[in-house]
Protein backbone atom coordinates (compact mmCIF):
# COMPACT_ATOMS: atom_id res chain seq x y z
CA UNK A 1 0.00 0.00 0.00
CA UNK A 2 1.46 3.43 -0.78
CA UNK A 3 0.80 6.22 1.50
CA UNK A 4 0.46 9.37 -0.21
CA UNK A 5 1.74 12.87 0.17
CA UNK A 6 0.91 15.54 2.29
CA UNK A 7 0.44 18.89 1.73
CA UNK A 8 2.90 20.40 4.33
CA UNK A 9 4.55 17.44 5.57
CA UNK A 10 8.19 17.75 6.13
CA UNK A 11 10.53 16.71 3.84
CA UNK A 12 14.75 15.78 4.02
CA UNK A 13 17.46 18.98 5.21
CA UNK A 14 17.68 20.13 1.55
CA UNK A 15 21.55 20.29 0.10
CA UNK A 16 21.99 23.79 1.76
CA UNK A 17 21.64 22.67 4.55
CA UNK A 18 18.14 24.13 5.32
CA UNK A 19 14.47 22.28 6.14
CA UNK A 20 11.99 21.28 3.31
CA UNK A 21 8.52 20.60 3.30
CA UNK A 22 6.13 19.25 0.40
CA UNK A 23 3.74 21.14 -1.72
CA UNK A 24 1.31 20.78 -4.63
CA UNK A 25 1.66 23.21 -7.76
CA UNK A 26 -1.10 22.91 -10.74
CA UNK A 27 0.35 21.41 -14.18
CA UNK A 28 -1.90 20.65 -16.88
CA UNK A 29 -4.68 20.68 -14.60
CA UNK A 30 -2.98 18.13 -12.32
CA UNK A 31 -2.22 18.69 -8.63
CA UNK A 32 1.56 17.63 -8.59
CA UNK A 33 3.65 17.34 -5.06
CA UNK A 34 6.88 19.67 -5.54
CA UNK A 35 9.64 19.79 -2.42
CA UNK A 36 10.05 23.35 -1.61
CA UNK A 37 13.12 24.96 0.27
CA UNK A 38 12.84 28.68 1.38
CA UNK A 39 16.48 29.85 1.53
CA UNK A 40 17.64 27.61 -1.31
CA UNK A 41 20.84 29.93 -2.72
CA UNK A 42 19.11 32.75 -1.15
CA UNK A 43 15.71 32.80 -2.83
CA UNK A 44 13.82 29.86 -2.56
CA UNK A 45 13.66 26.58 -4.76
CA UNK A 46 10.79 23.77 -5.52
CA UNK A 47 11.70 20.56 -6.85
CA UNK A 48 9.68 17.67 -8.50
CA UNK A 49 8.16 14.71 -6.85
CA UNK A 50 7.11 11.58 -8.47
CA UNK A 51 3.41 11.61 -7.99
CA UNK A 52 4.29 7.97 -5.59
CA UNK A 53 5.30 8.71 -2.31
CA UNK A 54 8.48 6.30 -1.33
CA UNK A 55 8.95 4.30 1.54
CA UNK A 56 11.86 5.55 2.98
CA UNK A 57 10.61 9.09 2.60
CA UNK A 58 12.42 11.08 3.74
CA UNK A 59 15.17 9.32 4.91
CA UNK A 60 17.23 8.58 2.02
CA UNK A 61 20.37 9.02 0.82
CA UNK A 62 21.98 11.50 -1.37
CA UNK A 63 21.41 8.82 -4.59
CA UNK A 64 17.86 8.15 -3.85
CA UNK A 65 17.22 11.64 -3.17
CA UNK A 66 18.55 12.21 -6.44
CA UNK A 67 16.84 9.19 -8.53
CA UNK A 68 13.38 10.67 -6.89
CA UNK A 69 13.97 14.04 -8.19
CA UNK A 70 15.42 12.89 -11.58
CA UNK A 71 11.98 10.94 -11.57
CA UNK A 72 9.90 13.80 -10.62
CA UNK A 73 11.19 16.07 -13.32
CA UNK A 74 9.97 13.10 -16.00
CA UNK A 75 6.50 12.60 -14.26
CA UNK A 76 6.01 16.42 -14.46
CA UNK A 77 7.29 16.76 -17.88
CA UNK A 78 4.73 14.34 -18.83
CA UNK A 79 1.72 15.80 -17.21
CA UNK A 80 2.85 19.12 -18.65
CA UNK A 81 2.44 17.60 -22.10
CA UNK A 82 6.66 17.87 -22.97
CA UNK A 83 8.27 15.62 -25.10
CA UNK A 84 10.94 13.77 -23.49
Amino acid sequence: MSIPWADTERGPTCACGMPTYVSFVIVAGKSLPVLVCFAHAGVGAKFALPLERPEKWPSMSTEEMVSLLERGDREHGLAAGAQR
